[in-house]
């Protein structure tokens, strides 16, 4: 389902399966932020993460499902949400400022527009 696992996840509930699914799911969502959010990036690099993302949160919804989901899964869920955030707010900025360079958007506005996100609509 995901490439290789890095290290074991301890669970409370779920089945015998699920901490390595978890552990494998946060190695490939750690290799898609190292590789498309990283301090450099473009346009395409975030949407492409913004799709790993949705498609790791995807597979990750069985576990989720469980009457009872387990401690890693619940954190999972939390990391890829905050993964998905990072690359909306990430997207939204069409400038490079601080440490972070889009190299579509190289250039630094005189004044820093925000970068709260409200809800989905």
């Amino acid at each position: 389902m995901w490439p290789v696992a890095s290290r074991p996840e301890q669970s409370l509930h779920g089945n015998n399966k699920e901490p390595q699914q978890v552990a494998e799911a946060q190695e490939a969502l750690r290799r898609c932020m190292w590789e498309d959010v990283g301090i450099v990036r473009s346009d395409a690099q975030l949407a492409n993460a913004a799709c790993r993302i949705r498609r790791l949160q995807q597979a990750a919804d069985p576990m989720l499902s469980a009457d009872t989901p387990s401690r890693s899964g619940l954190e999972l869920r939390n990391l890829l949400e905050v993964a998905a955030l990072i690359v909306r707010s990430a997207s939204r900025r069409q400038e490079s400022r601080g440490l972070h360079f889009n190299q579509d958007h190289p250039d630094t506005l005189t004044e820093a527009g925000p970068t709260v996100l409200g809800p989905r609509r």
